[in-house]
């Protein structure tokens, strides 16, 4: 005869060994063939036989057998058999430090159901057969795998090794400066902390954006304070100079309010301010320049450009007064920005320019177009130094 228990799994339960229970662990008298069966459809899942003789390991009374490992399911019933014998009974579990043997957490026994069984499946049921010192065959759990990815914050959850069903708790936390904006991955959505049925090996990354609320009113972005200045995001003026953050050329300076050429030089220490070549005190008393202007004209020329190499005014913008500004003339058309007529032939440059003409090539000039606009007013363009004569006839 045949004796089994009927058991279920609570998750998933990979099965690598089978085994007896020896009370003396003397050695087995006999072979024992020992079983898995599916009860639903009445298969055989797994069996193996421990020879004759085989001792189980030290201090655990099991001899075991590894077999081609197998997987169990929850809400699925099975039983464990083996052909009996005296001293010898199947089960499931672990040992303990007392060499006894305890249902394993997630395996449920049911004693009630012990069979007798025939050559292939239980047939008949029996209650006189002594209850078992505990379970024998050895198993893993099928557990799942969660990582993290992250930037500019980091993710912490209740654990990285999950079983089958379980819920995993994440939590996302954004460094200083950064907000949590959502899940992405093996997750979605932005609640947070964020429960996680784990169902399968999981990867999941958390997305931070720069924080971008001004708490203090300075004007500046509480990022930009603590990442890129910083400064304290809850006072508008760290320094305490009387300049906000955000206005402050160098907000973490008490001396120091502007720096206007942002080389980290406050404008109180930099004998430059604009970085242009020229000293604050050169340009003020010399050139009449502005000190905390590169360009003081906008014409697209630098003050000591004008100065040193163009002989411009850094002072106006159109030297010649040509309509063309000197930064145009000699960056874009290649004229002379202290001649208003380039190429001399009687119209000034900027003229040249504003009707598609040449300011470069003499032969290349506008036409005399006269226009009359009203009965009282005649207009034309003129060349410079000529002169024109209007007359009135009825025969021209």
């Amino acid at each position: 005869m045949t004796l089994g228990w009927t058991f279920t799994v609570d998750f998933m339960i990979d099965v690598s060994q089978l085994g007896v229970y020896d009370d003396y662990n003397d050695g087995l008298s006999s072979s024992q063939k020992i079983s898995i069966w599916r009860i639903s459809d009445q298969t055989r899942l797994a069996a193996t036989t421990i020879a004759r003789g085989t001792i189980g390991a030290a201090g655990s009374n099991i001899a075991f057998q590894a077999i081609p490992p197998i997987t169990l399911y929850p809400n699925t019933p099975y039983i464990v058999t083996f052909l009996n014998a005296q001293n010898y009974y199947p089960g499931l579990g672990f040992l303990t430090s007392a060499n006894r043997l305890t249902i394993a957490a997630g395996i449920n026994i049911e004693n009630s159901s012990r069979r007798i069984m025939g050559d292939a499946f239980p047939t008949q049921t029996s209650t006189s057969i002594p209850i078992p010192l505990g379970p024998t065959f050895s198993f893993s759990l099928t557990t799942f795998q969660i990582s993290f990815t992250a930037q500019n914050g980091t993710i912490t959850s209740d654990s990285t090794e999950y079983l089958p069903g379980t819920t995993a708790i994440l939590t996302a936390t954004p460094n200083p400066g950064y907000l949590f904006s959502s899940w992405a991955g093996g997750a979605t959505g932005a609640v947070n902390p964020l429960s996680l049925v784990m169902d399968s090996d999981k990867t999941i990354t958390a997305t931070f954006s720069p924080d971008t609320g001004d708490a203090d009113d300075d004007g500046l972005t509480n990022h930009q304070e603590i990442v890129e200045y910083g400064t304290d995001p809850t006072k508008k003026d760290t320094d305490g100079d009387g300049a906000k953050d955000g206005v402050d050329g160098k907000p973490l300076d008490p001396t120091e309010t502007l720096d206007t050429d942002r080389d980290g030089i406050g404008d109180n220490a930099d004998l430059d301010d604009d970085a242009d070549g020229l000293s604050d005190v050169e340009e003020l008393t010399t050139h009449g320049t502005n000190p905390k202007r590169a360009d003081s004209d906008g014409d697209g020329l630098s003050d000591p450009s004008e100065l040193q190499t163009h002989l411009t005014n850094p002072n106006v913008a159109d030297t010649d007064d040509d309509g063309l500004s000197d930064g145009a003339e000699f960056l874009t058309y290649h004229t002379n920005p202290k001649v208003g007529d380039t190429d001399g032939d009687g119209f000034l440059d900027g003229y040249e320019v504003l009707t598609g003409k040449s300011p470069l090539n003499i032969l290349d000039k506008p036409a005399l177009v006269a226009e009359a606009r009203t009965a009282i007013e005649f207009t034309f363009p003129a060349a410079l130094g000529k002169t024109y004569r209007i007359e009135d006839s009825f025969d021209l």
